[in-house]
């Protein structure tokens, strides 16, 4: 229940415009941050890698096999960040914000995940019980401010961490959905926004109400005890086949379409593009892997495999022939106003 009432509130929140739900981004995203930068401080001095993750042979887990059974897990700790360019309609001066915004996003994110797999796991209880724990966090924070009614009531601060994720999925679903409707991919209704707020509306309700409606089916088809990992796998999924397209995509356009202008250019290039493609191959190995070993982990596959076979039957009947690719050039919705290209669409 608790769950429904979070998916209804962050769902809430968006339609009265960016400026509300960015102010909510930006207060629970720091406010995550000083949580874990307590944690970090706190866990220094009872750090004993030897102890807690060597000598408990978790040091290379399974070896080979390990690394393919948590691949998909790590990789949690980024999903989502590709999504950050979803917001170029919001942002001031894109060209220049939004590749600073990306860098120094993905550059925090690695700071942050590996400090808190590293000193979750180099402190009591271990790895092994980090591992099994369903608050891994929250076990860390017993750790070292002892296991009372206080650091217990703390487990309610810790919920912001999953607010603050949680609500940028929103925002960018709301977005995401909107831009495909409006290019013709899905029905032009989830393109309709608010009159004054200029939030898309219809997709935030539309794609709530179906994200929802997917969690409770996967709930009463495999439990609780499992869902948290399965949902992880089928977001992995979906998003793993975006980035391959993605990919496919910037290939594409740098062959084809070398001299095109660029208000920002990847600094990996075709080989960054192609290593990229590799790595994603092998995460939805790792996640089929999983699937074929475990009835619970194989739901997300056959969901994951039931939408995207209806997204192909849509398209092949509908979409294709409603597509209008160069509608964003024509309409004008992205406008680039830097010094070399004023007055250019993108």
């Amino acid at each position: 229940m608790w769950r429904i009432v979070e998916w209804i509130t962050h769902s809430a929140i968006r339609p009265p415009g960016v400026a509300l739900s960015f102010r909510v981004q930006v207060a629970t995203t720091v406010l995550s941050v000083v949580i874990l930068l307590v944690f970090y401080v706190g866990a220094i001095s009872k750090v004993d890698y030897g102890l807690w993750v060597k000598q408990q042979d978790w040091e290379w887990k399974d070896g080979a096999p390990g690394l393919v059974n948590g691949f998909s897990f790590a990789m949690w700790f980024f999903l989502g960040i590709e999504e950050l360019p979803l917001a170029i309609e919001d942002t001031i001066d894109p060209h220049v914000n939004m590749p600073k915004g990306l860098l120094s996003s993905i550059a925090t994110l690695l700071v942050l995940a590996f400090a808190t797999s590293f000193f979750n796991t180099a402190i009591a209880p271990g790895a092994a019980a980090i591992f099994a724990s369903a608050s891994p966090l929250l076990d860390g924070y017993k750790t070292i401010f002892g296991d009372n009614s206080v650091t217990s009531g703390f487990s309610w601060l810790l919920i912001v961490g999953l607010l603050a994720s949680f609500h940028s999925f929103i925002y960018c679903m709301g977005r995401l959905v909107m831009a495909m409707a409006r290019d013709g991919f899905l029905p032009s209704m989830l393109a309709k926004v608010h009159p004054v707020r200029q939030t898309p509306t219809v997709g935030i309700l539309v794609g709530s109400v179906l994200g929802l409606v997917t969690v409770i089916i996967m709930y009463y088809a495999i439990g609780f005890v499992r869902l948290g990992a399965v949902l992880i796998n089928l977001a992995l999924l979906g998003a793993l086949i975006s980035y391959a397209f993605q990919l496919a995509s910037f290939l594409a356009l740098r062959i084809r379409e070398p001299d095109l202008l660029r208000p920002y250019k990847s600094p990996f290039g075709v080989p960054g593009a192609i290593l990229c493609l590799v790595l994603v191959a092998y995460a939805v190995f790792t996640i089929i892997h999983q699937g074929s070993a475990s009835t619970d982990f194989l739901v997300s596959i056959v969901i994951a495999a039931i939408y995207f076979v209806v997204g192909a039957v849509w398209f092949v009947g509908f979409a294709r022939h409603h597509i209008h690719p160069l509608r964003l050039l024509h309409d004008g919705y992205v406008h680039v106003e830097s010094p070399a290209a004023k007055g250019t669409t993108v």
